[in-house]
């Protein structure tokens, strides 16, 4: 056995961890596109009114396709 498994383990577990916090960081600009709301393109240039309102139009999309969590 390799003496630098653990690390390697190590950091490819902390850059699993890092990627994770960075999509869910740019969750609210990925979620209208993958909704299939919006284009990506669109979204590049969007302003923060026009983001909140795609990101509530696919939250609406997903509440009315996958049913919502008061139900």
């Amino acid at each position: 056995m390799r003496q630098t498994y653990f690390v390697d383990h190590a950091l490819t577990r902390q850059n699993d961890i890092i990627i994770s916090r960075r999509a869910d960081d740019q969750m609210g600009l990925w979620f209208p596109v993958m909704m299939g709301i919006v284009s990506q393109e669109v979204m590049d240039f969007a302003t923060v009114e026009e983001v909140q309102l795609y990101n509530e139009l696919a939250n609406k999309k997903w509440e009315l396709t996958h049913g919502s969590e008061e139900d």
